[in-house]
């Protein structure tokens, strides 16, 4: 299978994660424009910005840079120590939402839950 881009790929975590272009440039600090290009292959995010991305994503910085560098072949084998541990930090960062982001609360929410509820659904099948 030939490698995928970088666009490529962070347009696929993004639809799997059920979020909008909007919703990731939120969640990730940045304007929809910067996501569109990142998704189109015109640029690549920053080091900080790659971090919040992969964030956004709900990966680590490492797994985010494995799949963009490799390409993705399916699903990622994740033990439930990990599953637990993102959930962890999942749950962290639903409770903290910085109220500077007020206007984007709502849509950070219902990502999070999503992302939470994707979280133990694998965790679930891990058993």
């Amino acid at each position: 299978m030939a490698t995928e881009t970088f666009g490529v790929v962070v347009r696929s975590l993004r639809e799997a994660g059920d979020m909008s272009q909007d919703e990731l440039a939120a969640k990730t600090q940045v304007s929809r424009t910067s996501i569109q290009n990142w998704e189109n292959d015109r640029s690549r995010p920053r080091r900080a910005e790659f971090r919040r991305l992969a964030v956004a994503l709900g990966l680590t910085v490492e797994q985010l840079r494995a799949r963009t560098e490799a390409g993705d072949d399916g699903p990622e084998e994740v033990s439930a120590d990990e599953l637990r541990r993102l959930i962890a930090e999942t749950e962290d960062e639903l409770e903290y939402l910085n109220p500077k982001y007020e206007s984007n609360r709502a849509s950070l929410t219902a990502h999070l839950q999503r992302r939470l509820r994707q979280l133990n659904e694998r965790l679930d099948a891990l058993k």
